[in-house]
């Protein structure tokens, strides 16, 4: 019986173990992943923001250039150039003051909330979905020895031949083969 029990809590030990590897990969495979989305949102973040500062430097540019025509006009002795100018200049200006100033547009930031909110939960559900399936433990083969004369119902473990139990009974009537785990069963003759 020592044998057979130092041999159950080895093949327990081990299914513990290659159970909890299963969840470390299922685990790791989920972060990868969800990483990954991250990743993907950041770097369609990074596009939009290059594309805005793009467009707020070219909208600079055009800001710097007026000046540096009116800069240039107010320089020359002869005003009436920059007063022919004006009206369009004026426009012009009016024109780059007109836009809104640059805000941050809604999902410019990372979704926080998508990412962490309710991460475990989230992943116990996918675990529960994808991994997680009842299966229970089938009853290990086990080797019944019947001795009526002596009254004995013996178990053994057929992988080495281990003794496990023996019930002693007296059998008084005619006996048949019942093997229940779990369940209670009514028998009928």
């Amino acid at each position: 019986m020592a044998k057979h029990c130092k041999k159950q809590l080895m093949n327990t030990k081990l299914q513990i173990r290659a159970e909890f590897e299963q969840l470390h990969q299922f685990l790791k495979r989920e972060e990868e992943g969800r990483l990954a989305a991250l990743q993907e949102e950041e770097e369609q973040k990074t596009k939009t923001i290059t594309l805005e500062r793009k467009d707020i430097r070219a909208q600079i540019s055009v800001v710097s250039e007026v000046i540096s025509a009116v800069k240039r006009d107010l320089a020359q002795e002869d005003n009436a150039a920059f007063l022919a100018s004006y009206e369009l200049t004026q426009t012009s200006v009016r024109h780059l003051c007109s836009r809104p100033d640059p805000q941050l547009r809604p999902g410019g930031l990372v979704d926080v909330a998508k990412h962490l909110g309710n991460l475990s939960f989230r992943v116990w559900e996918k675990m529960r979905e994808e991994r997680i399936k009842f299966t229970p433990k089938i009853p290990q083969r086990i080797r019944v020895v019947l001795d009526c004369d002596r009254g004995e119902v013996s178990f053994y473990n057929p992988e080495g031949n281990d003794h496990i139990y023996t019930h002693e009974a007296t059998f008084s009537e005619k006996i048949y083969p019942y093997f229940s785990v779990g369940k209670q069963v009514k028998l009928r003759p």
